[in-house]
């Protein structure tokens, strides 16, 4: 049972969703979720991550809001990095939440 004023993580989520939509705020930025674009299978862009876990030309696993997310794949190499974008360049195989 929860205490009188507590919100739950899931109350605190439909607020948020519902000021996104008044306020025409994408959800990304107020639910502090990756959004992840793909260019073919030679370039992602993941905005909202939240740090590199490993790296190599195979292999890159990244901490997002939503789990880790690895990408797999060969002469993978972090093109662009800064606080909220990642871009990572080569051939993607794949891309999966662990």
């Amino acid at each position: 049972m929860r205490a009188a004023g507590k919100k739950s993580k899931k109350d605190k989520t439909t607020i948020k969703k519902e000021l996104s939509r008044a306020f025409e705020i994408p959800e990304e930025v107020v639910l502090d979720i990756p959004l992840i674009s793909f260019k073919g299978r030679e370039e992602a862009v993941i905005e909202n991550y939240r740090g590199i876990i490993e790296y190599s030309t195979e292999k890159i696993r990244i901490n997002t809001a939503s789990g880790v997310l690895k990408l797999t794949g060969d002469g993978l190499l972090i093109k662009c990095l800064d606080a909220d974008n990642i871009v990572i360049a080569g051939k993607i195989n794949s891309a999966e939440f662990l």
